[in-house]
């Protein structure tokens, strides 16, 4: 009998990070002795991901909005679900800020609610006048209390940010001499087609013979996939691809850099000491990644559109080849995530049960 259910959204365009740390807030849970179930609106690639755990999986129509969900499916729930958790922060949810609001107000109603919240242009406590839930989760770099007095406890700051088991150490990472192992990692899907970008300017940096590995994210395109190995024929450098890992730890270990789009996975680099060349997939994006640059464990490059395979090529040369930064930006990155996040915010979901 299911006693916390999770809702999330996630595809192709949305990415995949937030399921994935609800996958392992779920997992935690479990491990509490709670029995969890899913909703999901996505893809299959997602209902898929949620059953490879044993969960439970609702999977919504994408068309659906916000306020036919509220309607038609919350309201005849099972009344063993005593906590709800919504992860469905992104810029598609605030176009239709009314319904989002009444979505809210009914969940509220019926459950103990447990909302993540985003950030900058996507932060629900900032951009709506009644925002309803028990816990507000706004796990990331630079988030502080509103002035304003509010009906919910926030659970702010990285302290909260959510990581897999498999990246929760505590020793700090050695940092070699040479750096020769380049991880590119662009996300679930890569909509932007930013990995072939990445490719290209690997390619001309031809003074080191460089070991590279290249995450195919689920989402991917099947063409786009086959292009990308036909561009690595072309490409002197030693190119694997490494298909949908269950997590990226043993890659982000094996590198020496990472080369990476915005997203949740610049904690997972910065928890393991990675040093890392980041790119934005858009503006919203590398606005949001401005406080994240100010703690000194990325070097930012901006959105990824904007910057060319020389300007790249030459940034990566540049950190290959200067041991003291990329020793400064994963020491940076480890002072930042705990991996104590799922633990102290599943504590918190118990003492609302």
């Amino acid at each position: 009998m299911t006693n916390v259910s999770i809702r999330v959204d996630a595809d192709n365009q949305i990415g995949y990070g937030h399921l994935k740390r609800c996958l392992t807030l779920a997992e935690t849970l479990r491990k509490k002795g709670q029995m969890v179930s899913f909703i999901v609106k996505g893809d299959r690639v997602v209902e898929n991901m949620v059953q490879s755990k044993n969960f439970e999986c609702k999977l919504l129509p994408n068309l659906l909005t916000l306020k036919e969900e509220a309607e038609k499916i919350y309201k005849n729930f099972p009344s063993s679900i005593s906590t709800f958790v919504s992860d469905i922060a992104h810029p598609n949810t605030l176009k239709d800020a009314k319904n989002l609001e009444l979505y809210l107000h009914e969940i509220n109603k019926s459950f103990k609610h447990v909302l993540f919240d985003g950030s900058g242009k996507i932060s629900f406590r900032k951009s709506l006048l009644n925002l309803n839930c028990d816990l507000l989760v706004s796990p990331y770099v630079g988030e502080i209390k509103l002035k304003t007095k509010v009906s919910y406890k926030e659970l702010l700051g990285t302290k909260y940010f959510i990581l897999g088991k498999e990246y929760n150490l505590k020793k700090k990472r050695l940092i070699k001499s040479e750096a020769n192992n380049i991880l590119v990692t662009c996300g679930g899907s890569d909509p932007k087609l930013i990995t072939a970008n990445i490719l290209k300017a690997l390619g001309l940096c031809k003074d080191s013979r460089i070991n590279i590995r290249v995450i195919i994210g689920p989402g991917y395109n099947k063409n786009y996939v086959k292009n990308l190995y036909i561009l690595s024929e072309q490409i002197h450098h030693q190119i694997n691809f490494i298909h949908s890992p269950d997590n990226l730890a043993e890659e982000m270990y094996f590198c020496d850099i990472a080369i990476s789009t915005s997203g949740l996975t610049k904690y997972e680099l910065a928890a393991t000491g990675t040093p890392t060349i980041l790119m934005s997939i858009d503006q919203h994006h590398h606005n949001v990644n401005k406080a994240f640059s100010k703690i000194a464990s990325v070097i930012n490059l901006g959105v990824a559109e904007k910057v060319s395979t020389k300007v790249l090529a030459n940034k990566i040369i540049d950190l290959m080849h200067n041991h003291q930064k990329r020793k400064q930006l994963s020491i940076s990155g480890q002072n930042l995530v705990d991996g104590n996040g799922a633990r102290r915010l599943t504590n918190e979901i118990l003492n609302l049960i």
